[in-house]
């Protein structure tokens, strides 16, 4: 993923043993200093798939064979001194999982 700005990727195509980890960067900016700033990852759910959401890296297990379509987003969140919670999308990433035995 990216490291600066919103940014958008075409199709990505991975593949994969079943049950094997696939790590994907997810990376972001240092938060600001003082909180009230953050960066959370979100990985579109998906049928026989689990997911570790992390900032620098989300691994992805896929339990059955398979070509997979999965969305990861970086989503920036800040708080003001109001109370009110803002939040934006970073970085996007959508990704094509094949799984099953390779060749």
């Amino acid at each position: 993923m990216s490291t600066s700005g919103i940014a958008a990727y075409a199709d990505t195509v991975i593949s994969a043993p079943t049950d094997t980890p696939i790590r994907i960067r997810t990376e972001a900016p240092e938060p600001k200093k003082g909180g009230g700033d953050f960066y959370t990852v979100k990985v579109s759910e998906v049928e026989g798939m689990t997911a570790e959401a992390a900032i620098p890296e989300t691994t992805l297990i896929f339990n059955r064979e398979g070509t997979f379509s999965v969305d990861i987003s970086v989503i920036h969140i800040s708080k003001g001194s109001c109370g009110g919670v803002e939040s934006s999308v970073y970085s996007k990433q959508k990704l094509t999982i094949k799984t099953g035995k390779l060749k």
